[in-house]
């Protein structure tokens, strides 16, 4: 588990940028927190990052309509919202596991459909204590590791480069590596 301080919406963009360096199809990333903690601040940017340069496309809240997809982005993304669920079945007819074997599933309010979360997600629960915003991160199943190593770049890059380093997901080969281009700003 790590906690970042979220000073501005801008550190919570910051944040899912940097995540959009590590998620591929199949993953979970579950928000958590009270109304108006960033949840949607946190997928939008996420959404955002992962369209590459540019705008990227309008990422309303799913509240309504309970899921919103992005198919045209890096890596596809299913934006849920249980907030309005008042009991996980509903949730089941939402096709979660058709949608979980190509997108990556960022879901809101997933406290409300606990018993069906996947094992392996990542758990982010934004906090507001006054004028201080944080964002726990915890990485369950194969996250774990995964987290690890987001923590450990990031603390590589800005101990060698510093702050000014704008990081940018660069498609690489066939392997499994992962590569990024890092640029001064």
């Amino acid at each position: 588990m790590t906690t970042r301080r979220l000073t501005s919406e801008e550190d919570t963009i910051a944040l899912a940028h940097e995540l959009s360096l590590f998620v591929r199809p199949g993953d979970c990333i579950c928000l958590s927190g009270d109304l108006g903690a960033g949840k949607s601040v946190l997928a939008r940017g996420l959404i955002h990052a992962l369209a590459g340069q540019g705008e990227g496309p309008e990422v309303p809240s799913p509240t309504f309509t309970l899921v919103q997809t992005y198919d045209d982005l890096r890596v596809p993304v299913a934006h849920l919202d249980f907030y309005r669920l008042s009991d996980v079945s509903e949730a089941e007819e939402l096709g979660l596991e058709d949608l979980s074997a190509s997108h990556v599933l960022i879901m809101e309010w997933p406290e409300r459909v606990a018993a069906i979360l996947p094992a392996d997600r990542l758990e982010i629960t934004l906090r507001i204590s006054g004028d201080r915003r944080d964002a726990e991160l915890c990485g369950a199943g194969d996250w774990a590791g995964r987290l690890e190593r987001v923590v450990a770049c990031a603390a590589f890059i800005n101990d060698s480069l510093g702050a000014a380093v704008e990081r940018r997901f660069l498609q690489g080969d066939a392997s499994t590596r992962r590569y990024e281009r890092l640029s001064l700003r």
